[in-house]
């Protein structure tokens, strides 16, 4: 390629957070590059549920309010923060006034929004290879720019996430799930084709690694990156990360669809030198936990359905409601020892499907066996909803919060 994706790379040390920012978006040309005074802005930050601030697995508010001045500062005076939360069951709104997103939004005199609850409008693209159409808020088309506030982290059905995930939040609610019954990485891979230009600022002060999106460990990095592609931005998050390309299936298929690229010699690395910050980040993938009353059966599972269940489990172990699931089995893999007694067995990711078929024709298994979700890998919520449906079980508490966060020392 002639001309080379832009992407900077700052470290805080000594500098407020909105000079760190500031620096960044000014390395790649600054703000009035992407929006003129009197336009609309959409601020899209990631907010996976009701996550204390400094877990590394929501966009800090430090962040938020950074760009949001800075953008007044210009004459940005329009602006809307808005995310679609995947935690249904709470609801985007709930978590912004939580978390603090919406005090600060009418402190700085700017709007929130709940994506999930938007308009949507239909999309398609010929390039699509998974799906045919797919459904995205209205609002991110309707302002003059997207500003995408992801945060770096390690995922379990993913291994990574940054800037081209992060806008899976913009997509309908049943879009979202439907994306996990089917082919979870090229569905995301396919998405970035309609959603419209955005201009990525990364809050990579706090990371998180380990069993991301929600239940990970904060990595303090102390960095901001600014990019105006989201695969060149999460080229180099994928390299301070320590994390080979070929891990992360969604922009190995982005990048072959020709939507950017990861690697580093496409990329003008501005800033700071990156050789500084990489560290190796501890992968999503869990080894398997045993939790009393629990068999669990993962001959050649993959990783993202080991790591889905992984999570799912673990939050109804932490509500206190896992004891309840009397002689619970999971299966995640496409065998079974031939000894297995069959009680009640779950069969969970779309690699069981024959094994189910094949057990559930069987009249002593029949009503012993129960396919749960096709996905791959399917989504945490949709595990523990699945398997709440088998034993009819409700949450005992609603309102539970999985995260916590550590005391973070400012690297």
């Amino acid at each position: 390629m002639e001309k080379k994706y832009q992407v900077s790379v700052v470290r805080q040390r000594e500098m407020t957070v909105q000079e760190t920012v500031r620096k960044a978006v000014d390395l790649i040309g600054g703000l009035k590059k992407f929006v003129q005074p009197g336009q609309r802005v959409l601020l899209k930050p990631n907010y996976t549920g009701l996550l204390v601030p400094g877990s590394g697995a929501v966009t800090s508010l430090e962040v938020q309010e950074a760009v949001v001045l800075l953008l007044q500062e210009m004459g940005v005076t329009d602006i809307t923060i808005g995310d679609g939360c995947g935690t249904a069951h709470i609801g985007t709104t709930r978590i912004f006034e939580e978390t603090g997103v919406k005090a600060m939004a009418d402190r700085l005199n700017v709007k929130t929004i709940d994506l999930n609850l938007d308009r949507m409008v239909e999309k398609s693209d010929p390039r699509f290879r998974e799906i045919d159409k797919v459904k995205v808020a209205q609002t991110m088309y309707d302002v003059d720019l997207v500003i995408n506030l992801p945060v770096i982290k390690t995922h379990a059905m993913t291994n990574a996430t940054c800037a081209s995930k992060n806008l899976k939040g913009a997509i309908a609610p049943n879009e979202k799930r439907r994306f996990h019954k089917i082919l979870l990485h090229q569905a995301i891979a396919d998405m970035l084709c309609v959603m419209p230009p955005v201009l990525t600022i990364v809050d990579g002060l706090v990371a998180q690694e380990g069993l991301g999106p929600a239940e990970g460990t904060p990595v303090p990095l102390g960095i901001i990156m600014a990019g105006e592609n989201t695969l060149a931005v999460d080229g180099v998050a994928l390299n301070i990360m320590e994390m080979p390309l070929e891990d992360v299936k969604h922009l190995c298929c982005a990048v072959e669809m020709g939507l950017g690229s990861c690697d580093l010699k496409d990329i003008e690395l501005l800033g700071d030198d990156i050789a500084e910050i990489r560290r190796p980040f501890r992968p999503a993938t869990s080894d398997i936990k045993e939790f009393p009353g629990v068999e669990i059966y993962t001959e050649n599972a993959c990783c993202g359905c080991i790591s889905t269940l992984m999570i799912a489990l673990g939050r109804m172990n932490a509500i206190g409601d896992l004891p309840k699931f009397k002689d619970l089995q999971v299966c995640v893999g496409t065998t079974l020892p031939e000894d297995v007694v069959f009680k009640n067995m779950c069969f969970i990711g779309r690699c069981t499907r024959t094994l189910y078929n094949k057990t559930s024709q069987e009249a002593d298994k029949a009503d012993k066996v129960h396919l749960i979700c096709e996905g791959c890998a399917p989504c945490a919520l949709e595990v523990e909803e699945g398997i709440r449906a088998v034993y009819n079980i409700d949450r005992s508490d609603p309102n539970f919060c999985f995260a916590s966060a550590e005391s973070i020392e400012k690297p």
